[in-house]
């Protein structure tokens, strides 16, 4: 399948899962993605989006210490993202597109970020990911250093081969469901 079969199809089985269904596989992933995390490491999180029934990360930004977690904001003129310690849940608001992102805090340059938790609606057997089709995170990605760890979390098994992928694409070092951790080697 094509980025933008996968893109609805998981979509819409995303929308399916019930709420306790989501936190049951939030909670499976969770418990894996954390001994992937090393101590002192600065981790940029995404917040989950709650209309589009996203993994819920907040077990994780409320285990980990706050000086070490980075979150984003998203410029919607140029897709790119700024990025931001984490202090508190104060700091969160929805923007006017329903994504909850930070209204202030201290930036952090790209170059200090050593993890991403990545969010995708499906991913495949070689790292590739598709998300929302904007590219934001793709952009992100690559303006990453070249030995940031990139951690893919999901809900569903990834599939064998998306078709399409890009050579902008930035591939997964891992892909986490909540039934498996997958990794991938990079050249």
């Amino acid at each position: 399948m094509n980025k933008q079969a996968l893109r609805e199809l998981y979509k819409a089985k995303r929308q399916a899962l019930s709420d306790e269904e989501r936190m049951t596989l939030s909670q499976e992933i969770y418990h894996k993605v954390l001994p992937l995390i090393a101590p002192n490491k600065l981790v940029s999180i995404f917040l989950p989006i709650e209309k589009h029934k996203e993994i819920n990360t907040w077990q994780l930004i409320d285990t980990l210490k706050p000086s070490q977690i980075v979150v984003s904001r998203s410029n919607f003129e140029n897709h790119s993202m700024e990025h931001f310690f984490y202090e508190n849940r104060k700091q969160i608001a929805e923007n006017s597109w329903g994504i909850p992102e930070p209204t202030h805090g201290k930036q952090v340059d790209v170059s200090e970020i050593d993890i991403v938790i990545v969010p995708l609606l499906i991913g495949d057997l070689k790292g590739n990911r598709v998300g929302y089709g904007k590219g934001f995170y793709d952009r992100f990605l690559a303006s990453c250093n070249a030995d940031v760890l990139k951690i893919g979390i999901n809900f569903f098994e990834p599939i064998e081969k998306i078709e399409g992928a890009l050579e902008t694409d930035v591939p997964l070092n891992y892909y986490i469901s909540p039934n498996e951790v997958y990794s991938f080697e990079l050249l």
